[in-house]
């Protein structure tokens, strides 16, 4: 950036580059579980200089914002104190939700929820057990789900589950989209439970407003972007291009699920992987997209 244009140049090969290098030390840190080399990598990159800092306060004060989304969810009185215990994928406490003015059962707090599609099928998948390499009850749960909705369903040798549904009328030959997200989930606990992740269901609450599980992972990543895609595909009132929601098995532990996939099989040129993050946020690019579409 210089300072008297406020414009920032970019060296298009050094970013590309730069870029790829990110990806791929991302990656490995996520895909061996390193905290330590996680701790190192926002040490290292999570400094905004003054100047940076400066532009975008500028820019966040000037640039104009068409439109804010907000998703809401129930409003919970605070009940008992909870003990936090660490987590690697959502909250976990280690406190029952079972006090009347206090945390409320997800299954209970679903009709005050927006949007309740979504929340609705974020509590049937905590209902299926689904840890990393253990995916198989979550493949059938899916499947079983586009077959009932009279959608083509496939399923290919590693548990990928892929549904597709035609365009809306006068869509009908816009190029296809893809909805990705992956059905396995982190199977972290606090030492005292007893959960069984391979035969257990989660047990998810709501309390000031957020999603939590008791004593385990709760499996929002990725059980929100699956749910997100499956509301999709269950509203007949959206108009879109054909669409494939492609569902991927392990991506917590080796990617087993993306690599086993066939990109021959799919028909998209497009993808919008739904993951856990920043409501109305959207990345131009990502890692699944460039194995499935290089």
């Amino acid at each position: 950036m210089t300072q008297a244009s406020e414009k920032f140049t970019v060296d298009v090969d050094k970013m590309t580059q730069a870029v790829e290098d990110l990806t791929i030390k991302l990656i490995t840190i996520e895909g061996n579980g390193d905290a330590d080399a996680a701790a190192a990598f926002l040490q290292e990159y999570s400094y905004i200089s003054p100047d940076l800092q400066a532009f975008l306060d500028k820019a966040n004060a000037t640039v104009p914002v068409e439109f804010v989304p907000s998703f809401s969810v129930a409003s919970v009185p605070s009940g008992t104190p909870t003990t936090e215990a660490p987590a690697t994928d959502a909250s976990i406490t280690s406190t029952a939700a079972t006090s009347a003015t206090g945390p409320i059962p997800l299954a209970d707090a679903i009709a005050d929820m927006e949007p309740q599609a979504v929340w609705q099928n974020f509590y049937d998948l905590t209902q299926v057990p689904r840890p990393s390499h253990h995916e198989e009850q979550a493949t059938a749960f899916l499947s079983n789900s586009g077959e009932q909705l009279g959608l083509e369903t496939t399923v290919n040798d590693v548990g990928d589950v892929i549904i597709r549904k035609p365009g809306s009328p006068g869509f009908e030959d816009a190029p296809t989209v893809i909805l990705q997200g992956h059905m396995d989930m982190v199977a972290q606990k606090t030492p005292d439970s007893d959960h069984d992740f391979e035969t257990d269901p989660i047990e998810a609450y709501v309390e000031d407003g957020w999603v939590h599980a008791i004593s385990t992972t709760l499996g929002a990543d990725d059980g929100i972007g699956v749910a997100i895609a499956m509301a999709i595909l269950q509203d007949d009132s959206l108009v879109h291009p054909p669409l494939e929601a492609v569902f991927t098995t392990n991506e917590e532990d080796g990617f087993t699920g993306i690599n086993g996939l066939d990109s021959s099989d799919l028909q998209a040129s497009t993808l919008h992987q739904h993951r856990l993050g920043r409501g109305g946020s959207f990345c131009i690019s990502s890692a699944v997209a460039s194995i499935l579409m290089p």
